[in-house]
């Protein structure tokens, strides 16, 4: 029996609680980079985990002990995958059929006119690159790996492409429309969803709790825009600028250091940009994604393996990453299995990442 499928007959056995944390640790990864291949947003992987979890602490007393626990919560994965998807089917077809109603008010289908001329707008401002995947993943159902496999690019890229394009398009958008934007296209990292499903199972509460709810982008362009336009006017009396301070590629930083050369990549420009010029907490930001690009389509670009030694850097000073002690462990084990000449100076951090609690 593998090392995870013990843990999980510990908890199910004697409540341990310390024993479903072990296993959360060694399994989520895995279940939300599959949920990841099937949900369109980061937020939505994440609710299906948390669901997951919390169907197989419903049904721990149940589970085959001579069978391995993964391939068990998978198959509850994929069952949580679906009941998302078939909410926001139907959820999109009532709001649809809502919003087609005879009897909408005259004014708020003006409103809708208007948002949605403003939002294509701007969407068709964006570099083609990033409009490729904004428009995809903002008027489709398309997850990062259907853009990815459509565009012939990796999903990483798509990650980084659609983050970049959702910043632009944040700061061109009313200052309500790009709040309802930004505030549901965020997700919490695994380190907050496994501290859910740790309270959830030390209140005996994996029984009673309620459905989660998507926590995606409002399901049809429509109706957030309608809402988010309302907010735009006057509901904030300040201008949204971008949380970075990140410097264009090519531009001398703070420190009075040359600019970057440019590499007619503009994927390959940026990542660039935030291995080595970019604010500390920005790369932190970013730094699920930043790997991913790396591993998936740059796994040979020094500049970028710099920006690797920030990441650490950062972490072992003691900065919080997205998830918590698993990106530190998963960022080790990306280092031990990269080309050695490209790892020499990092390959002793890797004990210390584990460590990182």
């Amino acid at each position: 029996m593998d090392a995870a499928s013990q843990q999980f007959q510990r908890f199910s056995q004697q409540g341990d609680l310390e024993a479903l944390g072990k296993v959360f640790d060694q399994v989520a990864p895995q279940l939300l980079s599959l949920a990841k291949q099937r949900c369109r947003h980061a937020a939505d992987a994440e609710d299906t985990v948390q669901a997951t979890f919390l169907v197989a602490i419903r049904k721990a007393l149940a589970f085959d002990a001579a069978q391995p626990v993964m391939p068990w919560l998978i198959g509850i994965l994929h069952g949580e995958i679906r009941n998302l998807q078939r909410r926001e089917t139907h959820r999109r077809h009532a709001q649809e059929t809502d919003i087609a109603s005879p009897a909408d008010d005259p004014a708020l289908i003006a409103a809708d006119r208007e948002a949605t001329a403003q939002l294509h707008a701007r969407v068709e401002r964006l570099p083609v690159e990033q409009r490729q995947v904004v428009a995809m993943h903002l008027h489709g159902t398309h997850t990062t790996s259907r853009i990815g496999r459509d565009l012939q690019i990796a999903p990483g890229t798509v990650r980084m492409r659609l983050h970049r394009g959702l910043q632009s398009l944040r700061r061109m958008l009313p200052v309500g429309m790009a709040l309802t934007i930004w505030g549901s296209l965020s997700s919490r990292g695994l380190a907050a969803v496994r501290q859910a499903v740790i309270d959830a199972a030390g209140r005996g509460s994996g029984r009673t709790l309620e459905p989660i709810a998507p926590s995606s982008i409002v399901w049809t362009a429509k109706l957030w825009m309608v809402g988010a336009l309302s907010l735009s006017c006057g509901a904030f009396g300040y201008s949204m600028t971008s949380a970075s301070t990140a410097l264009e590629v090519g531009a001398t930083d703070a420190t009075g250091e040359d600019p970057l050369e440019l590499t007619g990549d503009s994927d390959l420009d940026e990542l660039r940009r935030l291995a080595i010029k970019a604010p500390i907490d920005e790369l932190m930001n970013m730094a699920g994604t930043f790997v991913d690009c790396l591993l998936d389509t740059y796994p040979r670009d020094k500049t970028l393996w710099r920006g690797i030694e920030r990441i650490c850097d950062a972490l072992m000073a003691g900065r919080s990453s997205p998830d918590g002690r698993l990106f530190p462990r998963y960022l080790a084990q990306f280092i031990e299995n990269a080309d050695p000449s490209l790892t020499k100076n990092l390959i002793h951090r890797t004990r210390d990442l584990r460590r990182i609690k």
